[in-house]
């Protein structure tokens, strides 16, 4: 419908009352009805994933069609990457090769054809009568995020984007920015009120900066200290003494360890805890950025 509403938007632009009154006044209802379902629709919530994605640039010829080797090579790299999203969400850590853990679980269907530009709506495609998100909404949502950070103008967005790829998950976010760059494409994406557009200059930035990575290294580790955390945003630190000084590491923290709402974040703060990290090196044409992620609590010291 928002895209309806933008070809509608265009040919309000081209018409006026005076020229066309039929057309006009057609076209000028066709809008207000439109802005009044995606107004009740955004009031809405939908528990499985849905997302549209719609495709411009070379591949695309006019709101016809897309070139079918370009789609599908695009669809099965976004795929890809919701799946490799979902099996590392809660902390796990995907092997350097053999299955996807879950992969059967993060099957998007394409179940429509997007109008007044070209593309795909993806669908969960499983049925679940839950009220709640499911794992693979969430997994598209990081997906979305992920690709967002990775083209952003912002570095400093991309180098935090960085601490959360994998070497598998780079492999698919490479395949996807070089199939849209080698044919000088661009991709917009529609997950639930995001809207996210990567125009050929972002599309050109983020295939610079996957390709520029050599290599991702993790390995887990012990370390002590005194536990400082930061619930909503998911951060701790591991300080030297109870007053927070004498930093010693700091990173995420593992979803699933601890939440906001969580009665025990009280009884952890500022103790002294043995807990595991995941240290993650990303080198970068001579440049290691190494992170670490909290992923569990051994033992209060």
């Amino acid at each position: 419908m928002q895209a309806d509403l933008a070809a509608v938007n265009a040919l309000l632009e081209t018409h006026t009352e005076e020229t066309d009154p039929l057309g006009w006044h057609q076209f000028l209802y066709r809008k207000r009805k439109l802005e009044a379902d995606i107004a009740e629709l955004v009031s809405t919530d939908e528990p499985k994933a849905e997302v549209a994605i719609f495709f411009g640039g070379a591949p695309v010829r006019g709101s016809h069609g897309v070139l079918a080797s370009f789609a599908s090579q695009s669809v099965d790299a976004i795929q890809d990457i919701v799946a490799k999203r979902m099996s590392t969400m809660g902390g796990t850590q995907l092997a350097a090769r053999g299955p996807v853990p879950g992969r059967a679980d993060a099957q998007l269907m394409i179940t429509n054809l997007v109008r007044g530009s070209v593309g795909f709506v993806l669908t969960e495609a499983g049925r679940s009568e839950q009220s709640t998100d499911t794992s693979l909404k969430d997994a598209v949502q990081s997906a979305v995020d992920l690709l967002a950070h990775i083209a952003s103008a912002d570095d400093e967005v991309f180098d935090a984007a960085s601490d959360e790829l994998d070497s598998r998950t780079l492999d698919a976010v490479r395949k996807l920015f070089r199939v849209l760059d080698d044919n000088r494409a661009t991709i917009r994406i529609v997950e639930g009120k995001r809207d996210l557009l990567l125009p050929a200059e972002a599309v050109s930035r983020g295939r610079g900066r996957v390709e520029a990575i050599e290599s991702i290294n993790e390995e887990e580790m012990e370390a002590e200290g005194h536990l400082f955390l930061l619930p909503d945003g998911h951060r701790f630190d591991l300080t030297t003494d109870q007053a927070g000084r004498g930093l010693l590491f700091k990173g995420t923290v593992d979803r699933d360890i601890l939440s906001a709402e969580d009665s025990t974040v009280s009884e952890v703060v500022g103790k002294r805890w043995r807990v595991l990290l995941r240290r993650k090196d990303v080198s970068r044409r001579a440049c290691v950025r190494t992170s670490y992620v909290l992923i569990r609590l051994l033992d209060a010291i």
